[in-house]
């Protein structure tokens, strides 16, 4: 078995500076900071810790190796990005590529790239401005949220074609799906509330409302609970999953854009786009603990979470509560990370 540290880190996409904030969450600071491409909106780890981050301003998705915290190549994609969510993989009969999904709002579309290549694979045309990603578990569908058709789109990660779409509420941008994948979360930042949709029916059960312009939002990784930023007010509404209530509000910075959990599911990671930092929550008081100073507008946007493996001799490892096999060769589709913000990997039988 592959043994994981308590360690994470963290990578906060700041927007205003064009540069990554590397967090050590075990002391709350920032060990390093990474100058990427124009107006970094969001980053994801992959399952080999290789970080990938979306500049918006320029169309680019920066790749870091996490080992020297440097650039180490670009991928082209000419659009508006709209942030990067979580990293799939599911077994392809002969291929075990892995294939990002990034949402293009200035386009209406996704972009599907090869991981090994850095090439733009497939575009699948979705609704009005993509935002947010979600994934299920076995990584057989992707869930996209179009933000100018308040819906939500289906994408069968199979084909890579829509198969249908869930009306929510209004300017749906954050998703997120419970660990058994039998629930969805969508904030609807501009009628103040969170969707909750049935995946077995693809439809809406229940809207929670919460605080002023919920952007984000996160389940955290035994899925008890939901977090969502709201923008507005200067808080972070909790959810109750079993009674789908908020039972409680937190006040952070200014702004608050973004939030992560880290993989024990002890603290959360709010970036306060107004103030220009990162606010850090107790899980279990349910209190901000504590602030960190970053960059200019920073985000936190896919799932920016990398959890460094101790020695060990191979075999399982556990990324944000969910266990995938380390091995090359697998064996049933599993879905690898939830890290931060929008963009979706998937080993081929394939995203």
């Amino acid at each position: 078995m592959l043994s994981l540290s308590d360690g994470d880190t963290i990578y906060v996409a700041n927007e205003g500076s064009n540069t990554v904030s590397v967090i050590d969450t075990s002391t709350h600071t920032v060990t390093a900071t990474i100058t990427v491409g124009n107006q970094p909106f969001g980053a994801a780890v992959a399952p080999d810790g290789t970080v990938y981050v979306e500049n918006k301003g320029d169309g680019t998705i920066s790749v870091i190796d996490p080992t020297t915290n440097t650039v180490t190549s670009t991928i082209a994609i000419g659009d508006t990005l709209n942030g990067l969510g979580d990293f799939i993989a599911s077994l392809p009969s002969t291929s075990g590529e892995l294939l990002a999904y990034v949402p293009n709002s200035g386009s209406d579309n996704v972009s599907v790239i090869d991981v090994a290549t850095n090439e733009v694979v497939a575009l699948i045309t979705v609704g009005i401005n993509p935002e947010g990603v979600a994934v299920n578990p076995n990584g057989t569908e992707v869930y996209v949220t179009d933000a100018g058709s308040n819906n939500i789109v289906v994408i069968d990660t199979t084909k890579n074609v829509v198969t249908g779409t869930i009306t929510v509420g209004t300017t749906p941008t954050g998703i997120d799906i419970t660990p058994d994948g039998t629930e969805i979360f969508v904030t609807n930042s501009g009628d103040n509330t969170v969707s909750v949709i049935d995946t077995s029916t693809d439809t809406v059960t229940t809207t929670i409302t919460v605080g002023t312009t919920p952007e984000e939002v996160e389940v955290s990784p035994d899925g008890t609970e939901v977090y969502v930023v709201n923008e507005g007010s200067n808080n972070v509404s909790v959810i109750d999953t079993s009674t789908e209530t908020v039972v409680a509000t937190i006040d952070v910075g200014t702004a608050p854009i973004g939030v992560a959990i880290t993989n024990d599911g002890d603290e959360a990671y709010v970036s306060d786009g107004g103030s220009d930092e990162i606010s850090v929550i107790d899980t279990k008081t349910r209190l901000e603990a504590e602030r960190i100073n970053v960059g200019k507008s920073p985000h936190i946007f896919g799932h920016p979470f990398a959890t460094t493996p101790s020695s060990g001799d191979g075999g399982d490892c556990n990324l944000n509560g969910k266990t995938s096999p380390s091995n090359p060769i697998f064996l049933s589709m599993f879905f690898l990370i939830p890290f931060i913000g929008m963009l979706r990997l998937k080993k081929t039988l394939n995203f």
